[in-house]
């Protein structure tokens, strides 16, 4: 990056993941799902059919989801509204979302977790349960701030050092 005087080299991460085959919650048989997110500081990610599959549902709006267990950092929406509650049509429909609150998660992230629980109709014994895990990616979009004890100028065209001063606080 430049600005026609002064060069900053920047680095840019990759991540290359392998594939996974998306696992199914059965209604009838497997009753705990774990699922794992990355989402950008104060982005989302939409929970959808790609990611919560449910074998031999025959009517989705029976299927109720309700947050178990909630997110510390963000928070599941439903269209643009946090909710305790949705039901599978919703994820069908793609209107269910877990939002990052956009706090700053440091230069290391964060991770965030839920717990959903699955009502219906026709269901008997142990309610089925999605574990989600989120990780939180920081995303360096805030201008750092600096403050120090004296006050200094810095003409244009000229460089001026913040190691002269004793009490430079970056944030």
């Amino acid at each position: 990056v430049t600005d026609g005087v002064h060069v900053v080299p920047i680095g840019v991460r990759i991540i290359v993941k392998k594939k996974e085959k998306k696992p199914t919650l059965d209604l009838n048989g497997k009753k705990k799902l774990k699922l794992e997110f990355e989402v950008n500081e104060g982005g989302f990610v939409v929970l959808s059919s790609e990611y919560i599959k449910i074998k031999n549902v025959i009517e989705p709006k029976a299927i109720q989801f309700h947050v178990k267990s909630r997110a510390v950092e963000g928070s599941v929406v439903l269209g643009n509204w946090p909710t305790n509650q949705f039901s599978y049509q919703d994820v069908l429909d793609k209107k269910v979302q877990y939002k990052h609150q956009g706090s700053d998660v440091g230069y290391n992230g964060k991770s965030d977790r839920f717990v959903l629980v699955l009502h219906g109709r026709d269901m008997v014994g142990e309610r089925p349960e999605i574990t989600v895990n989120i990780y939180i990616l920081p995303v360096d979009n805030i201008t750092p701030t600096i403050y120090t004890t004296e006050t200094f100028t810095v003409y244009e065209g000229e460089k001026e050092g913040l190691w002269k001063f004793k009490d430079t606080t970056y944030h």
